[in-house]
C-alpha cells in the first residue's frame, strides 16, 4: 500500500513553495497506486482551504476526507481553494489518519513573503 503526497513519502516529498498574499487551487484524490479503497482525511496547518460543493454552497475546512473509492483518479479529484494572508513560513499538510501519516503521507509547505 503506497502511503505518499504527491508520490513521494516524506521526508522525500516535494516540498510546496508560494507566495504570502497570493492564494492556490489543489486538487485532492487518492492515487491510482492505492490498493484498497482507504480514504484519507487531509488536513492541512494554519491555513484553511475553501471547498465549493455541487450546489454552489461555500465551506471553510482545515480538514477535508478524501474518500479512496469516489475520489480515485485525478479525474475524480475534490478542488479547494487556500489563500495566504497572514503567515509567512513553514507549515504541513498530511493524512489525519496517523497511522498513515507516520508511514510518510505528509508534505512541508513554505509561505515566502
Amino acid at each position: 500500500t503506497y502511503k505518499t503526497v504527491n508520490d513521494g513519502i516524506y521526508p522525500d516529498t516535494p516540498t510546496k513553495q508560494l507566495k504570502l498574499n497570493d492564494s492556490n487551487t489543489w486538487k485532492l484524490w487518492v492515487g491510482d497506486n492505492q490498493d484498497s479503497d482507504a480514504s484519507h482525511p487531509f488536513h492541512i496547518h494554519v491555513n484553511p482551504f475553501q471547498l465549493i460543493d455541487d450546489n454552489g454552497f461555500s465551506y471553510w475546512k482545515d480538514t477535508l476526507l478524501v474518500s479512496g473509492s469516489d475520489n480515485k483518479g485525478e479525474a475524480n479529484a475534490i478542488t479547494v481553494l487556500s489563500r495566504y494572508d497572514n503567515f509567512d513560513g513553514e507549515f504541513v499538510l498530511h493524512c489525519h489518519n496517523l497511522t498513515h501519516e507516520d508511514q510518510g503521507m505528509m508534505m512541508k509547505v513554505i509561505i515566502n513573503k
